[in-house]
């Protein structure tokens, strides 16, 4: 039995039937169920789940596995979308589905369920914000958009969401932005957080480290308040690190504050003394002000007179005595390394490392020293930079009340640092000028950002703000204080124009963003699709600089980057053609320049001109082929092969010269020849020169062309008179030879025309006949062509012969059917028109063609006879010229050996009995022939018969005569 459509063994079959069942049926539901299931071909399998609707089917394929378990189970993800989007699916179904698939059928569900609970809850099931974003990117539904947006927390998950609906949803565009500034700004506000802690814990650092001033105090209690108010969470990593900070600064304050108490009460007595005069004594612990005299350099008391300063002992300390002398001679930029030699030394030393006095002055040297690392640009400096490095300066050279009782004077680098101190001073003045212009040119350009923002430019706008919000960053608060608002409404400026020119501008840049999204399917040739892809990118171009395109250039540059793709191997190719082109051309350039020795053979050998010309042409040949057409020549490859090239010309170049003027010198000789009288002598010489003309090497093509073209014009004149000479020597002993020569010559003109005069013919054969017997060298050849020309004659004759047979045969034919003309007239009278008689006399006499006179004769017999029966109005013996016919058609058709119809086969068999003693038989063809001429005679003699035989009895003359 034959079996169903879907169990057929060809899977064409099989597919037709599954593109023409009706799915609509329980019956055919199984049927393509069966077939998605087990079918053994992949193209049947996948066209069955397109139309199966059975949900656990569908749901029991996404698990497919095998080699066609890929495409299975996509296939049936497909079908699912499809019903997800249709509303075929309950939500009972959505919640089977996503708990045995959430991971594969999430995505689909929230991206193309026309459900919104159903989109809910698979967005539910979505734990991955990969996930999330793609669901954004490719749902057509608001509402999946804006759900799956708003559970996004990473911000590069929420930077590509918003570039994907930019453009397309700008309600979810706006909720990405605002999570996207929200988080900015709390990223930003616990960097603040994180920032003041850590910039507090360093300062309490800070001052554990180096020299104490009276400054220290202060800034030790900012940094306890500062650190009181920050958030207990925020510092509580540090709290350890910041306690103990805070218990080393304390102690090293307290231990500053004993050690001024004690020198003041060493120095009472002084103190006192100085009191009698009308001195205060001075407070270890006051901060010097910016315009007091440092000590040292005296003070001024009340009524302006100068009084000396106060002095301190010395310190007696010989461990500090030897510590001056190993930092004496050390320069600022040798003081780091000395102070860690001196350190070192100290360290290992008890009565060094006990000495505070040598610990304050290794604490002053390396507070100096930190000035310097990394060394300091004074050229650089901004005014606040410098009055602030003034006062540390300052303050570090006022050494006796840093170092009361020690003597640093003589040391390298304090007199370093006072040279230092003296230059911030000189440079401030600059600086100060510096900044009073910088913020005049920057008010400046400011300005001109105001006009670029009035002209609409806001590529040029937005570079310049860059510029100078860069600019503004690097100055000091008091330089800024008077260009920040003026920043701050320019970028306001700048934001209001650019969301003009968003309105403006992007629907053309997302048009071309499709435009070039679009190439890749028009399937154009490299060179095209590379032309269409930089139309579009010159007009993104022309489009200018806005916040839109910044937007969009990713993309644009994506699409632009995947439709560029297939360009890049053809011009790969290309680019390898071009660089084999330039390879054979530098080897060109190689075997031109290793070929240099053909210039210069051995000494007694002369160069062989031809084989470095073929060298030269070939060189100049394989150039020109290996040009580069689209690109500009390699100026130094090209002055190379020149320069090879050159050695070459020039050779040739005075070769040909040289070749030239050997070949004037020969034409003037042939011309001076050709002039004078002409001998053998001067043939003989002619000869010679054209010998040594071939002996001159080689020239220029067309010099040596018209060289030659006159050359061969004075050999021409020579030779053509001596062969003239010549002839009229051998014409002298010859003439019947030439005239039997000249006699072939007609004959053959004469066997080309169409006719021929046989009087003529007969007239030079007899001429030829009748000359002298020739050479034995000529006879053969001339007797051959004689008869040659002869046959041609013979030829021309018989042709004539046979088309004036022809045309005598034609006019006997006309002429008898003018004859049958007035016969059937008498005939018939009634049918013949009025002028018959005048057009047959007419036609009778209309030709040049003449036949035979005895047929002619016959033939106006029988024309008269007709006229006449017409003008008595008589008929002629119809039987008897019938009787008569019959006759001879018995006897043509025995002569022709043609059968005769039945109704004459007694009367041919009676003629043949009554003659058959004379051998008259169609055996005899020649005899044959002559007795039909005969006939043909009598036939056309013959008077008509009746028109009702007239035709068979003509039927039967035609038969036997044309046999």
């Amino acid at each position: 039995m034959k079996s169903a459509a879907h169990q057929h063994k060809d899977p064409q079959v099989r597919l037709s039937f599954v593109n023409d069942a009706d799915a609509s049926t329980p019956e055919s539901q199984e049927t393509l169920a069966e077939l998605a299931r087990n079918d053994v071909d992949l193209a049947v399998r996948l066209a069955a789940i397109g139309k199966l609707d059975e949900l656990n089917i569908l749901r029991e394929l996404l698990d497919a596995n095998g080699d066609d378990g890929g495409a299975i189970a996509t296939a049936a993800e497909s079908r699912l979308v499809d019903k997800f989007s249709s509303g075929d699916v309950s939500d009972t179904a959505i919640r089977a589905l996503l708990g045995s698939h959430a991971s594969r059928l999430a995505l689909p569900i929230a991206a193309h369920s026309s459900s919104a609970e159903q989109r809910e809850l698979a967005l539910q099931a979505i734990d991955d914000e990969t996930t999330l974003v793609t669901v954004v990117q490719q749902s057509r539904l608001h509402d999946a958009r804006l759900a799956a947006a708003m559970r996004l927390s990473r911000h590069d998950s929420m930077r590509s969401a918003l570039a994907a609906v930019r453009s397309r949803d700008k309600v979810v565009a706006k909720q990405l932005q605002q999570k996207l500034d929200s988080a900015a700004a709390e990223e930003a506000a616990l960097i603040a957080r994180r920032h003041a802690v850590t910039s507090t814990l360093k300062q309490v650092l800070s001052l554990n480290e180096g020299v104490w001033t009276p400054q220290h105090g202060g800034k030790l209690q900012a940094a306890r308040e500062r650190w009181a108010k920050l958030e207990p969470e925020d510092r509580a990593s540090h709290e350890t690190e910041f306690t103990e900070a805070m218990t080393m600064a304390e102690q090293r304050l307290a231990d500053y504050t004993a050690a001024q108490q004690a020198t003041a009460d060493s120095s009472e007595a002084t103190d006192s003394a100085a009191g009698e005069h009308g001195h205060a004594p001075m407070d270890a612990a006051s901060e010097p002000a910016e315009n007091t005299p440092a000590a040292g350099d005296g003070a001024t008391d009340e009524t302006g007179s100068a009084t000396p300063a106060q002095e301190v002992p010395r310190i007696d300390d010989p461990a500090l005595t030897r510590v001056q002398e190993m930092l004496a001679t050390a320069t600022l930029t040798d003081l780091p390394g000395a102070l860690e030699s001196t350190q070192s030394a100290v360290s290992q030393d008890e009565t060094l490392s006990g000495s505070d006095h040598v610990k304050s002055v290794l604490a002053h040297g390396q507070s100096i020293a930190v000035l310097f690392d990394p060394p300091y640009d004074i050229n650089k400096a901004r005014p606040g930079a410098l009055q602030t490095r003034i006062k540390r300066v300052t303050s570090l050279l006022d050494i006796p009340r840093l170092l009361p009782g020690i003597d640093l004077s003589g040391h390298a680098y304090v007199g370093e640092l006072q040279a230092h101190l003296a230059q911030l001073n000189d440079r401030i003045t600059k600086a100060r000028q510096e900044s009073s212009d910088r913020i005049k040119a920057t008010h400046r350009q400011f300005a001109a950002l105001s006009a670029i923002i009035k002209e609409g430019k806001w590529g040029p706008a937005n570079s310049m703000l860059r510029r100078l919000q860069k600019k503004l960053s690097a100055m000091e608060a008091e330089e800024r204080s008077s260009l920040d608002d003026k920043l701050t409404r320019a970028e306001q400026q700048l934001a209001e124009m650019a969301d003009w020119q968003d309105f403006a501008a992007r629907p053309k840049l997302e048009a071309l963003c499709e435009s070039m999204e679009a190439l890749p399917a028009k399937e154009l040739s490299p060179e095209a699709l590379a032309k269409e892809v930089r139309e579009l990118q010159s007009a993104w171009k022309a489009m200018g600089v806005s916040r839109a395109s910044n937007d969009l250039w990713t993309r644009f540059k994506t699409a632009g980057d995947i439709a560029y793709q297939p360009c890049k191997a053809w011009f790969e190719t290309k680019q390898q053609q071009r660089q084999e082109k330039l390879d054979a051309k530098a080897r060109l350039c190689e075997q031109l320049e290793s070929a240099q020795n053909l210039l210069t053979p051995d000494a007694d050998a002369e160069p062989d001109w031809k084989a470095i010309v073929r060298q030269v042409n070939n060189a100049k040949r394989e150039w020109s082929r290996n040009r580069v057409p689209d690109r500009k020549p390699d100026k130094a490859l090209e002055a190379r092969f020149s320069a090879a090239l050159k050695p070459f010309e020039t050779a040739l170049t005075e070769q040909y010269d040289n070749n030239v003027k050997a070949k004037e010198e020969l034409v003037e000789k042939v011309a001076a020849l050709a002039e004078g009288e002409i001998t053998q002598h001067t043939a003989n010489q002619a000869k010679s020169l054209l010998s040594a003309w071939k002996l001159v090497g080689i020239m220029r093509r067309k010099e040596d062309q018209a060289l030659w073209e006159v050359f061969n014009a004075h050999l021409g004149t020579i030779f053509k008179h001596q062969h003239q000479v010549e002839r009229q020597k051998q014409r002298a002993g010859l003439e019947h030879v030439f005239r039997a020569k000249d006699i072939i010559k007609r004959l053959k003109q004469l066997s080309r025309g169409d006719s021929l005069d046989e009087a003529e013919v007969q007239a030079l054969s007899m001429e030829f006949q009748a000359l002298a017997e020739f050479p034995e060298r000529d006879r053969k050849f001339l007797l051959r062509d004689y008869r040659q020309a002869l046959e041609a004659c013979s030829r021309v004759q018989d042709n004539a012969a046979k088309r004036r047979s022809q045309a005598e045969q034609e006019e006997r034919l006309r002429l008898l059917g003018l004859c049958e003309q007035l016969e059937q007239a008498v005939e018939q009278p009634d049918g013949a028109s009025d002028t018959l008689v005048d057009d047959v006399t007419h036609a009778w006499e209309a030709t040049d063609v003449k036949v035979q006179t005895d047929v002619a004769t016959v033939l106006q017999k029988r024309r008269d006879a007709a006229l006449k029966h017409l003008t008595k109005g008589t008929k002629p013996d119809y039987q008897a010229n019938e009787e008569k016919r019959r006759d001879l058609l018995i006897k043509m058709e025995v002569a022709a050996g043609v059968d005769t119809p039945a109704e004459d086969k007694a009367r041919r068999m009676q003629y043949q009995l009554e003659h058959l003693q004379e051998g008259m038989t169609s055996a005899g063809l020649d005899d044959s022939r002559q007795v039909l001429k005969k006939l043909e005679k009598k036939w056309l003699a013959a008077g008509p018969a009746s028109q009702s035989v007239q035709g068979s009895l003509q039927s039967r003359y035609l038969k036997a005569y044309r046999r």
